[in-house]
């Protein structure tokens, strides 16, 4: 299994703090996250990460968002 989570701190208790999440193949058109993620508020689980799951995931809170890359070499479960 693999968990990534969004560690940036809300700029506003009051204010609506959902955290998004995006994935991208490239880093330049962002959508929707692929098939065999489990989000959970600030974070993402990874039940079994294959090869199509690699690629950038952006999480945005407050107009600030952050990049990781998600490289897959071989097959997990």
């Amino acid at each position: 299994m693999l968990t990534l989570k969004c560690l940036i701190a809300p700029s506003n208790q009051h204010k609506d703090n959902d955290i998004q999440w995006e994935f991208s193949k490239d880093e330049k058109i962002f959508d929707s996250l692929p098939d065999g993620i489990d989000r959970n508020g600030a974070s993402l689980h990874f039940s079994g990460v294959q090869k199509y799951h690699r690629g950038y995931y952006r999480c945005t809170l407050n107009d600030i968002n952050f990049t990781v890359l998600l490289r897959v070499k071989g097959l997990f479960n």
